[in-house]
């Protein structure tokens, strides 16, 4: 009865009706300053067109000219299926019918952004299903449908928060799909999915790459695939790194077989900044408090949790820009100060006031 009511939910989500249109509607593409004006030759090539005059005005207060939009334009008759998803749309409608000027205003009329959404929402309900298979479990008994959709989301939106103990609990096949989970969550839905793309070797469209630049805030689409590569391989390498420096810790703790597996999970987690641990093999919900005197550990999971943390667009400036903190973006200059100063303020009266 529960997951028939689920299907009935999605259904009738999907054929549900607002003023005459489906709620779920095209993905949308395009920047939220281009915009897309109909009109016909006569009003938008003549010499007085306001509307032109407006949307091709500078950006005030800049030191340097620059356009506040960057404007397309079609005819009524070329106005079809591919061009309404477009995100910002202009309809100039003139006629004799009409007696005074008159704005109107809508929102996702033809297309909306929801591509990010609807894959975060089927990665987690995969993840859901697949930690229900009584493979997932130690015991190999089905998890119920609320406990897995719990553990997945918590693990593909890196919050740590779990209702079993990830260790005792889930089974080696189960601790791989969170890890995966978290993988997914820390890379970004869309980055994942644009990662396996380019590994495959297919071609990347304008509008997948749009999509990619939402996803990680970048500031241009240009460079946005080989910016995606660089976060995979610096990724992949991070974590490696990570897992290695703390093998040899858990090996001679775990033994070799379970002692690589705890590394490689660990760095995953913490690189991500998850909050998953398997040290529930000692005690359920222990996380890493066994190993609170172990410098190795301490400074690798540190590590991982800082260079996890300050965002990817921030890597690419260290890696291009080196030394030269000038040069970085806003973002990153913001992100690495603030974070420089949440660290050591409180490390700092941590130190003067507990030792």
């Amino acid at each position: 009865t529960f997951y028939l009511g689920i299907a009935l939910a999605v259904l009738s989500f999907s054929s549900c009706r607002n003023g005459g249109k489906s709620i779920i509607t095209p993905v949308s593409s395009g920047r939220p300053y281009e915009v897309m004006v109909v009109a016909d030759d006569k009003c938008w090539m003549s010499p007085d067109s306001a509307l032109f005059h407006v949307l091709d005005t500078d950006v005030p207060g800049l030191p340097q000219p620059e356009r506040s939009f960057r404007i397309s334009r079609v005819r009524p008759d070329a106005f079809n299926r591919s061009v309404r998803l477009f995100r910002n749309i202009i309809i100039v409608d003139i006629q004799d019918i009409y007696t005074q000027p008159k704005f109107k205003y809508t929102r996702d009329a033809y297309s909306s952004p929801q591509m990010i959404i609807f894959g975060f929402i089927l990665v987690n309900l995969m993840g859901c299903l697949l930690l229900m298979l009584p493979s997932s479990t130690v015991e190999k008994v089905g998890t119920s449908f609320s406990d897995a959709l719990f553990t997945s989301t918590s693990a593909i939106c890196v919050t740590g928060l779990v209702i079993h103990d990830t260790a005792s609990y889930w089974s080696m096949q189960g601790q791989l799909i969170i890890m995966v989970l978290i993988q997914i969550g820390g890379m970004g839905v869309i980055t994942a999915a644009s990662a396996i793309a380019i590994l495959s070797g297919k071609k990347i469209g304008l509008m997948q790459r749009s999509t990619m630049q939402e996803s990680i805030s970048a500031t241009q689409v240009g460079g946005i695939v080989r910016l995606t590569g660089f976060i995979l391989r610096a990724m992949l390498a991070i974590e490696l790194l990570g897992a290695i420096c703390m093998a040899p810790v858990f090996c001679e703790e775990f033994g070799m077989k379970k002692g690589v597996w705890y590394a490689v999970f660990h760095s995953v987690s913490a690189f991500c900044n998850a909050g998953f641990d398997l040290m529930g093999v000692n005690q359920p919900f222990s996380s890493l408090t066994g190993f609170n005197g172990n410098t190795t550990i301490n400074l690798a999971i540190m590590a991982l949790i800082v260079i996890g943390g300050i965002g990817f667009l921030t890597w690419d400036d260290i890696w291009h820009h080196r030394l030269h903190f000038h040069k970085y973006r806003l973002q990153s200059k913001v992100i690495l100060t603030v974070t420089i100063l949440l660290i050591l303020l409180p490390a700092l009266y941590f130190y003067f006031y507990e030792f």
